[in-house]
């Protein structure tokens, strides 16, 4: 096995079934690398924000959502193209999420207090607009959440979003 140097601080990756590419998120180098997993290579840097956290894939595989911790927002990748295709400012510090079952709600928990507050929260943002639909308090350093039933499976493989059926 050869080592790949690549970034400063990735955190997650994703690969979606039915592609030949992976997603690394990395925090440091604020976006998303992409490997080709054959040939041991980066292949292209999607800048998505400042603290690129963690990725979620779609219920279709058509878009990757991935978290930037430091600026608030959720940036939507198109798979296929590889491109940003919008990006949603959803305050405090997005970490790790998980979509509802049926796709319409991005559920991401929000890890570290924000000035003025003691408290983090999970917020639920609509998939098709981008709008923050409810806030819930939670207590401090809520670190990814994970949401049930889950579509991709029944036992989790220990990641969020990342299960296998029975």
């Amino acid at each position: 096995m050869a080592d790949l140097e690549l970034g400063k601080n990735p955190i997650d990756v994703v690969r979606p079934p039915r592609q030949r590419l992976m997603f690394i998120a990395d925090q440091g180098a604020n976006g998303v690398f992409v490997v080709d997993p054959e040939a041991w290579i980066q292949v292209e840097f999607i800048a998505t924000g400042r603290g690129t956290h963690g990725l979620l894939l779609s219920h279709d595989e058509k878009k990757l959502y991935a978290s930037n911790r430091d600026e608030g927002s959720i940036s939507v990748i198109d798979v296929a193209s590889r491109k940003v295709i919008a990006k949603w400012k959803t305050g405090g510090n997005p970490d790790m999420g998980q979509l509802s079952p049926d796709g319409t709600q991005l559920w991401i928990s929000s890890r570290f207090p924000i000035a003025g507050r003691s408290s983090t929260d999970v917020r639920v943002i609509d998939t098709r607009t981008g709008e923050v639909i409810a806030t819930i308090p939670t207590d401090r350093e809520s670190h990814g959440l994970t949401y049930f039933p889950n579509s991709r499976g029944t036992r989790s493989l220990g990641h969020n979003g990342v299960y296998q059926l029975d």
